[in-house]
């Protein structure tokens, strides 16, 4: 594509920074914004050879009332993935990455086009009736992330004047005394902007 001939030659790039500002440029969020639609939601999930899991976890999603749309991030760059299939009524697409990463999830893409986007591991199995209370929770406040596994968080002041963070694993530990203060990424509903803004925050690549 154009835009991987614009970067591929240039020596003074990280391959890692490249691989983003391609993403980026052929994903502006300007055109995105058009294409958005407040109606449901689209599922995203990573997968990398667990296809039994995986059907087994679209066929599930799918029939949520929710789930508008699911979004495969196809991380098993050595085989070709399935073509775009229909299942429960819903489109199911698969997208391939340049790299082998979990992070491609956040990858923004003008296949997503709900204004929603929920993203599960493959082999988190929430119940379809919470998946609608975290939609309903996630409406009040949309700039909010809201997922179904919480972490508390510490503070500690280290001797150099730097303070570590760092979030509790034990939830006796926390959530009588703090309560929750962030949420893992295995199951969280986010507005779609937010996959723009942590792979391509430098607005110039909006271009």
């Amino acid at each position: 594509t154009r835009c991987r001939d614009r970067y591929q030659f240039d020596q003074n790039h990280d391959p890692s920074e490249l691989r983003q500002r391609r993403v980026c440029h052929a994903n502006p969020a300007s055109i995105g914004a058009v294409l958005e639609s407040r109606q449901g939601a689209t599922l995203i999930i990573v997968t990398h050879q667990r296809l039994r899991v995986l059907a087994k976890q679209i066929e599930y999603y799918s029939k949520s009332p929710l789930v508008v749309a699911i979004v495969v991030i196809w991380n098993a760059l050595e085989a070709d993935p399935p073509r775009k299939a229909i299942v429960n009524g819903v489109t199911v697409r698969f997208v391939v990455p340049e790299v082998d990463s979990f992070n491609s999830r956040y990858n923004p893409s003008l296949q997503i086009t709900t204004t929603c986007v929920l993203t599960v591991d493959d082999e988190i199995k929430e119940h379809l009736r919470d998946l609608l209370n975290l939609y309903v929770a996630w409406q009040h406040n949309q700039e909010h992330l809201v997922g179904f596994i919480p972490r508390g968080i510490s503070f500690k002041d280290e001797p150099d004047g730097v303070v570590s963070v760092r979030y509790e694993e034990d939830e006796t530990q926390y959530s009588q005394r703090q309560g929750y203060g962030m949420v893992l990424s295995k199951a969280i509903i986010m507005h779609r902007r937010y996959l723009w803004l942590y792979t391509c925050n430098d607005e110039s690549h909006d271009a």
